[in-house]
Protein backbone atom coordinates (compact mmCIF):
# COMPACT_ATOMS: atom_id res chain seq x y z
CA UNK A 1 0.00 0.00 0.00
CA UNK A 2 1.29 3.40 -1.58
CA UNK A 3 1.44 6.07 1.24
CA UNK A 4 1.05 9.80 0.81
CA UNK A 5 3.45 12.18 1.76
CA UNK A 6 2.30 15.89 2.13
CA UNK A 7 4.59 18.48 1.16
CA UNK A 8 4.81 22.05 3.51
CA UNK A 9 5.37 25.47 1.80
CA UNK A 10 6.36 27.76 3.61
CA UNK A 11 6.74 31.65 1.87
CA UNK A 12 8.43 34.16 3.85
CA UNK A 13 8.10 37.79 2.56
CA UNK A 14 10.37 41.03 4.78
CA UNK A 15 8.41 44.14 4.76
CA UNK A 16 8.98 46.74 2.15
CA UNK A 17 11.81 49.41 2.54
CA UNK A 18 11.92 52.04 5.34
CA UNK A 19 14.08 54.81 5.94
CA UNK A 20 15.75 52.64 8.88
CA UNK A 21 16.30 49.81 6.33
CA UNK A 22 17.67 51.89 3.57
CA UNK A 23 20.36 53.27 5.98
CA UNK A 24 20.69 49.36 7.22
CA UNK A 25 19.97 50.48 11.06
CA UNK A 26 18.84 47.83 12.74
CA UNK A 27 14.99 48.48 13.45
CA UNK A 28 13.88 46.12 15.96
CA UNK A 29 10.49 46.62 17.41
CA UNK A 30 10.63 50.53 16.15
CA UNK A 31 7.69 51.05 14.30
CA UNK A 32 9.11 52.83 11.08
CA UNK A 33 6.41 53.26 8.35
CA UNK A 34 7.19 52.18 4.86
CA UNK A 35 8.78 54.64 2.01
CA UNK A 36 7.36 55.06 -1.48
CA UNK A 37 9.71 52.36 -2.52
CA UNK A 38 9.12 49.72 0.02
CA UNK A 39 5.30 50.59 -0.89
CA UNK A 40 6.10 50.13 -4.81
CA UNK A 41 8.04 46.76 -3.82
CA UNK A 42 5.05 45.44 -2.01
CA UNK A 43 2.77 46.15 -4.75
CA UNK A 44 4.80 44.60 -7.25
CA UNK A 45 4.48 41.33 -4.62
CA UNK A 46 1.20 41.42 -5.29
CA UNK A 47 1.61 40.44 -8.99
CA UNK A 48 3.88 38.09 -8.54
CA UNK A 49 1.78 36.44 -5.91
CA UNK A 50 -1.28 36.61 -8.02
CA UNK A 51 -3.51 33.47 -8.63
CA UNK A 52 -1.35 31.77 -5.41
CA UNK A 53 -3.22 30.97 -2.34
CA UNK A 54 -2.04 30.45 1.88
CA UNK A 55 -3.56 28.55 3.92
CA UNK A 56 -2.61 30.67 6.81
CA UNK A 57 -0.98 34.08 6.93
CA UNK A 58 0.97 35.30 9.53
CA UNK A 59 2.29 39.10 9.99
CA UNK A 60 3.48 41.02 13.13
CA UNK A 61 1.50 43.84 13.92
CA UNK A 62 4.55 46.64 13.11
CA UNK A 63 2.52 48.87 10.54
CA UNK A 64 5.86 48.18 8.04
CA UNK A 65 4.84 44.70 7.95
CA UNK A 66 0.84 45.45 7.73
CA UNK A 67 1.30 47.90 5.36
CA UNK A 68 3.21 45.64 2.91
CA UNK A 69 1.23 42.45 3.51
CA UNK A 70 -2.16 44.63 2.70
CA UNK A 71 -0.41 46.06 -0.54
CA UNK A 72 0.98 42.06 -1.49
CA UNK A 73 -2.37 41.17 -1.40
CA UNK A 74 -2.55 39.44 1.61
CA UNK A 75 -5.19 40.71 3.75
CA UNK A 76 -4.07 40.13 7.05
CA UNK A 77 -7.11 39.74 9.76
CA UNK A 78 -6.55 41.13 13.02
CA UNK A 79 -6.98 37.60 15.74
CA UNK A 80 -6.41 36.63 19.36
CA UNK A 81 -2.78 35.77 18.18
CA UNK A 82 -2.02 39.60 17.52
CA UNK A 83 -1.75 40.50 21.55
CA UNK A 84 0.87 37.99 21.38
CA UNK A 85 3.22 40.10 18.75
CA UNK A 86 1.85 37.81 15.77
CA UNK A 87 -1.14 37.89 13.89
CA UNK A 88 -2.92 34.92 11.85
CA UNK A 89 -5.28 35.18 9.03
CA UNK A 90 -6.36 32.28 6.91
CA UNK A 91 -7.00 33.13 3.07
CA UNK A 92 -8.42 30.63 0.85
Amino acid sequence: MATRTQVLEVWLVRHGQTEWSRQRRHTGRTDVPLEPDGEQGARELAMRLAGTSFDLILASPLQRAWHTAELAGLRPVPSRARSSGTTASTRG
